[in-house]
C-alpha cells in the first residue's frame, strides 16, 4: 500500500506546486485578446481603436453587423496620458482617473453602460511611441436610463 501512496502523494504535490507561477501576479486580462472588450460575458472585437480628441477618449469600434449597427467601447480621460501608469476606474474623469463605457447597438436599440466606480479597481495604461493601450479588469457597468448592470472589461491598443 505504501508503494502506491508515496508516488501518488509526490505526484499530487508536484502538480500543486507546478501550477503556481509568478505570471499570476500581473494584470488579469480575463482572457481578452488584444483589441477586444467584454460586456455581460459577450466579447466584441475592435476593427479600429483611435483617439477622439474632442471627447478626450480612446474608442474601439467593431465591424458593422448586417443591419449596419456598430458597437463601441469608449475610455474617457481627463486629458490624454503622456506616461504609463495605473488609473482608477470611475464614472467620471479626473487626474489619474478614467471612465470606461460601452455602447451596444443591436436591433437598432442603443444601450449605454458606464462603469460605476464601485469596484475600486485600477486600469493599466501604457504609452508606447505615443500610442495608448488600456487594460481594464472586470468592473460593474450600469445601463444609462435602466436598472440592469453588467460586467465590463477591455484590452484596447490604439492603432
Amino acid at each position: 500500500m505504501k508503494r502506491i501512496l508515496l508516488p501518488l502523494g509526490m505526484a499530487l504535490a508536484t502538480m500543486a506546486f507546478s501550477s503556481c507561477s509568478k505570471d499570476d501576479d500581473g494584470p488579469d486580462n480575463h482572457g481578452l485578446n488584444t483589441n477586444t472588450w467584454m460586456l455581460g460575458g459577450k466579447t466584441y472585437t475592435a476593427a479600429s481603436v483611435a483617439r477622439i480628441t474632442g471627447n478626450t477618449a480612446l474608442v474601439g469600434r467593431d465591424h458593422p453587423n448586417s443591419t449596419g449597427d456598430v458597437n463601441q467601447c469608449s475610455i474617457s480621460f481627463g486629458s490624454f496620458p503622456l506616461t504609463s501608469g495605473s488609473y482608477s476606474i470611475g464614472n467620471v474623469t479626473g487626474p489619474n482617473q478614467i471612465a470606461p463605457a460601452a455602447l451596444i447597438n443591436e436591433g437598432g436599440v442603443d444601450r449605454v453602460y458606464v462603469a460605476t466606480g464601485n469596484d475600486h479597481l485600477t486600469a493599466q495604461v501604457l504609452v508606447t511611441n505615443s500610442k495608448i493601450s488600456v487594460l481594464i479588469p472586470e468592473v460593474w457597468a450600469k445601463r444609462l436610463g435602466g436598472t440592469d448592470s453588467l460586467k465590463l472589461a477591455a484590452n484596447l491598443i490604439e492603432f
